[in-house]
């Protein structure tokens, strides 16, 4: 069996093309028509050094690869059994298949490589000679957030995409792992979250074409399957922001017999990635079902299966900012009703109104930390994405809450009226103003046998809480806690102060408990609609009670056992109403991908185009199921 492979960026050098413009001189102009520009002259002189930009290498390397096939064509009367192309060239492999014509692929790579040009605030960067497990653990480890990883070349050579200064953070620690670190001269994070925006606009492009029939399999970059004909926009336009699995491709097409793989396009860069796999990694056999039910896929023709429990996940203190939620405020009238109705059914408690302190221009900048607002700041945008959610017909089968959190949860279980919820959360907070001296929480990434080992060193702590492992939580006061970061930080420990100003889930709360219990005893709870889960107690709640709520922030955090306990008892997919997707990435980071897990907003805004990718995401999981 035959396997053509087309090549994508990083394949170009001036004088690519040579005669074949000349050749098929009509597809040349045919390319200048759309273009606007001489598109031999571009390759084979680039007078005006434009080759290497992404808005003209894309199109550049577009046409050459569809001349060499035409070539080929000519040559040659066999079709090959199987298509696939490395990032842009998978356009060429879906022209060789026959689902467009090569004027409407060359609209949809300009438009491409327009949409990518424009990407700014990020770069990417080649790690050689270590594998995907020891760059993950690398990034994992050193609390590398900004940083996804965007294609898999071969087993040893992986690039990863994100923040610059995440990027040249990462150099030195691949270094002292093996590895070598290249920086590569792109323009943006190509294949990554911060090409979401670009994303969201070449999808609605995509959405402009219509797509003829697949006459070859043609292996796709974002699941390494065969498309389905179905797939082809969505895939298209996924492959912005998600990995290129190339590696996984290659074995996929090694696992279906004796393969030969042949570059078409300029130069052998393929051929190279191609004989290494193959000399490094062992052909991957995939069953008929295995190979219909493939991940990000949405297949029609699968037999329908048990969907997974859609879990709803609500964080605590340490989530927030000003600013948070504000497209969705101003633009998505659920969300803006919810938060208005929070904000009014609050106002007599702490004096002002809490979206005008949210969303204070003035403030935008400064550290949010007055807890007479943070604290039901939180609770409000946890309910209003519930709200945004339920409006689209997406609703939870369980809710859990990470401490403050669970006020949350408990409120869209039927526990208890949004009202005496909101009461709740406000008193609480009120009291811990009045009456608990400052203190704070740390963040500790290392194995928690290391906490044991040197208690002496978190003396005047407490243990706060498990989010996954090698990730833990202490509180104590200030001074204290400044102390153990320094020291920690001089033993090569990372360890990071929450934005809060309180010592919850340890004794520094404890003068608020009777005051606060008599509070809770005049609330009526109720019996759960939905299941609901608790972090502090690590399991389901039957019926909470008015002791439930001062263990939520009194008690250790069992974030690690409860997910651990969800997802034991059979598939569950968790989707994070938090401000910041922190619970999402716990589950990302202490679980792996064959935990699904999705968030609602982050910090980086765009919050329109997240929750709107966030459905496509929870659909697309859905049909796979």
């Amino acid at each position: 069996m035959k396997t053509y492979v087309f090549p994508g960026q990083g394949s170009q050098s001036a004088g690519m093309g040579g005669t074949l413009f000349d050749e098929f001189r009509e597809v040349t102009e045919k390319a200048d028509e759309v273009l606007g520009y001489s598109i031999k002259a571009l390759c084979l002189n680039d007078h005006n050094k434009e080759l290497a930009q992404t808005q003209f290498t894309q199109p550049a390397i577009y046409t050459v690869n569809a001349l060499s096939y035409y070539k080929k064509c000519e040559e040659t009367d066999q079709r090959p059994d199987f298509v696939a192309g490395h990032s842009l060239g998978e356009y060429n492999a879906l022209l060789a298949s026959g689902v467009f014509d090569f004027e409407t692929g060359l609209r949809l790579v300009k438009k491409r490589g327009q949409l990518m040009s424009q990407a700014r605030g990020g770069t990417m960067a080649a790690i050689l000679g270590l594998n995907k497990e020891a760059i993950e653990k690398v990034i994992h480890d050193n609390q590398l957030q900004g940083i996804d990883v965007a294609n898999y070349n071969t087993p040893s050579q992986i690039v990863i995409s994100g923040l610059s200064d995440e990027i040249s953070k990462a150099g030195p620690l691949f270094l002292q792992e093996g590895g070598q670190c290249i920086p590569l001269n792109t323009s943006g994070a190509f294949h990554s979250r911060y090409m979401q925006s670009a994303r969201d606009e070449f999808a609605e492009f995509l959405a402009e074409f219509s797509c003829s029939k697949l006459t070859l399999p043609v292996v796709a970059n974002v699941t390494a399957r065969p498309y389905k004909q179905e797939d082809i926009r969505l895939n298209l336009a996924n492959q912005m922001t998600h990995s290129v699995h190339w590696s996984e491709s290659i074995r996929y097409l090694m696992g279906r017999g004796e393969m030969e793989f042949e570059e078409i396009g300029h130069g052998r860069v393929l051929k190279n990635m191609v004989a290494k796999i193959q000399r490094e990694t062992t052909p991957l056999v995939v069953t008929h079902e295995e190979n219909d039910i493939t991940r990000q896929k949405i297949s029609n023709n699968v037999t329908k299966q048990r969907q997974p429990d859609l879990v709803f996940m609500y964080s605590g203190q340490g989530s927030h900012y000003y600013q948070m939620g504000k497209e969705l405020y101003q633009k998505n009238s659920v969300f803006r009703d919810a938060m208005n109705q929070c904000s009014a059914m609050l106002e007599p408690l702490p004096g002002k109104s809490l979206v005008d302190v949210i969303y204070n221009e003035s403030v935008k900048h400064e550290v949010f930390d007055d807890i007479l607002y943070t604290h039901p700041a939180i609770f409000c945008i946890g309910y209003s994405l519930t709200q945004v959610l339920d409006d689209m017909g997406i609703r939870p089968k369980i809710v859990l809450g990470y401490s403050l959190g669970e006020y949350v949860a408990a409120v869209v279980a039927g526990v208890m009226s949004l009202d005496d919820g909101l009461k709740l959360v406000a008193h609480q907070a009120k009291l811990l103003h009045e009456k608990c001296r400052y203190g704070g929480m740390l963040v500790i990434l290392d194995r928690m046998e290391n906490f044991d080992k040197n208690l002496p060193l978190f003396e005047n702590c407490t243990f706060a809480g498990m989010n996954y492992e090698d990730n833990y939580v202490i509180s104590g006061s200030i001074d204290t806690l400044k102390k153990v970061n320094s020291r920690l930080k001089d033993n090569g420990i990372f360890s990071q102060l929450l934005p809060v100003n309180h010592a919850f889930h340890s004794e520094l709360i404890n003068p608020i408990k009777n005051d606060f219990d008599a509070f809770a005893n005049e609330i009526n709870f109720m019996s759960p609609k939905i299941p609901i889960y608790s972090c502090a107690k690590g399991e389901e709640v039957v019926k909470p009670d008015k002791y439930y709520f001062w263990n939520v922030v009194r008690e250790e955090i069992q974030f690690k056992k409860l997910v651990s306990t969800l997802i034991s008892q059979e598939e569950r997919l968790f989707v994070d109403l938090s401000p910041t997707g922190t619970l999402s990435n716990f589950i990302k980071y202490g679980f792996g991908k064959s935990v699904p897990s999705y968030y609602a907003i982050n910090q980086f805004g765009q919050d329109l185009k997240t929750i709107d990718n966030l459905v496509v995401d929870l659909n697309m999981h859905s049909h796979a199921a």
